[in-house]
């Protein structure tokens, strides 16, 4: 599903639609001068998500800039065979449409949402909006630059750690990401973004819990034991954590 079909928040009133606050579910957004954020408003549309939406597809023009709120993206490589396997994931700390801060329009993968809220703005106003704002230039190109260190990270952490550990870093950082106490993700989908067969995943989440360190049912895992999971995950939790100040 392309982004302009997202469907606006049926909650929302009109006059609601116009308050700075609707947009504050994005961290990314909430820590900009709150000057910058009443400026961008009129500009940001609140959407919502269909669990595993398309929200853009490899060598599509990006026409818009997300924000997530209580939902992570996975941005998929897609492989010539049909597999994809997960590169980053863009939570509230960031947006979507990094690419644009590296002077392309073009997406260089596709990028996945799970049910929830984002805040989206139209690419050309918010580049028009970076030039009359310094602070919002400076964040964008921050977390630009904070996504490579993410995606180098986790070249290395498929490649060197096992599936225990990287399973532990990825339902942490999800739960940082959204800012939430649970992971609305099935392991089905856990096992997509870990780029293995789901019978490994089903083993690993099984011995997880065995261990007391999660919870899942229903299509989502809840952490049990958030330290237990920290000192079980890979050192690139940590290092991808303070990358990405979240």
């Amino acid at each position: 599903m392309s982004l302009s079909r997202m469907h606006p928040d049926s909650e929302l009133q009109p006059d609601d639609k116009k308050s700075a606050d609707l947009h504050r579910g994005s961290l990314f957004l909430r820590s900009l001068p709150s000057s910058d954020l009443r400026r961008m408003e009129s500009y940001l549309e609140l959407g919502t998500f269909t669990r595993e939406e398309v929200i853009q597809s490899d060598g599509g023009m990006i026409e818009h800039i997300i924000f997530p709120h209580d939902v992570t993206v996975s941005m998929l490589c897609m492989m010539a065979h049909g597999a994809s396997v997960e590169s980053a994931t863009v939570g509230s700390e960031g947006y979507v449409g990094v690419e644009c801060m590296l002077g392309s329009s073009v997406a260089i993968c596709s990028a996945v949402g799970r049910q929830g809220k984002a805040s989206t703005i139209a690419l050309d106003r918010i580049l028009i909006l970076m030039d009359q704002m310094p602070a919002l230039r400076a964040a964008m190109l921050t977390y630009a630059q904070n996504y490579l260190a993410m995606v180098s990270r986790l070249v290395a952490c498929n490649a060197i750690h096992n599936l225990r550990q990287r399973a532990c870093r990825r339902l942490l950082l999800a739960l940082d990401q959204t800012e939430q106490q649970s992971v609305a993700m099935t392991q089905e989908e856990l096992a997509r973004a870990l780029g293995v067969g789901r019978t490994s995943v089903n083993q690993a989440c099984k011995e997880l819990r065995e261990d007391g360190l999660i919870e899942y049912s229903r299509g989502r895992i809840q952490i049990s034991n958030v330290s237990g999971m920290t000192k079980a995950a890979c050192d690139c939790y940590s290092y991808i954590k303070r990358a990405m100040l979240i």
